[in-house]
């Protein structure tokens, strides 16, 4: 290796292709990381790359640790619809009626009428 880690090193310690290397590589560029021997840069993100979630709340590491997680699901599990009181149902379209039985079914949902 050279004075200053490149993409291949980081490849080579098991870093994923993409926005995580450009984002270390950018961290390691920081006048406090770059006094750090090559060493130290290689045991820090070794230890990155063991468990990001430990680095989140890291002010300089926060955001390299978030590109290593699995992004969040997006999908939200629906429980079984609440009972809610209908007042007036002839005078109620049925798309918001729909939407209101889709609404009863969210994990947050306490009440509706």
């Amino acid at each position: 290796m050279a004075n200053q880690l490149r993409g291949n090193d980081l490849r080579q310690l098991g870093f994923p292709e993409g926005r995580a290397i450009g984002l270390a590589l950018a961290q390691l560029q920081r006048k406090h990381l770059k006094k750090m021997s090559q060493t130290d840069q290689l045991a820090l993100l070794q230890s990155l790359l063991a468990d990001p979630s430990n680095f989140l709340t890291h002010l300089d590491w926060s955001h390299t640790a978030a590109a290593l997680l699995p992004p969040p699901s997006r999908h939200i599990a629906l429980a079984e619809r609440k009972p809610y009181a209908v007042f007036g149902p002839e005078y109620i379209d049925q798309g918001a009626i729909h939407q209101m039985e889709t609404a009863m079914k969210l994990p947050v949902t306490v009440a509706g009428a």
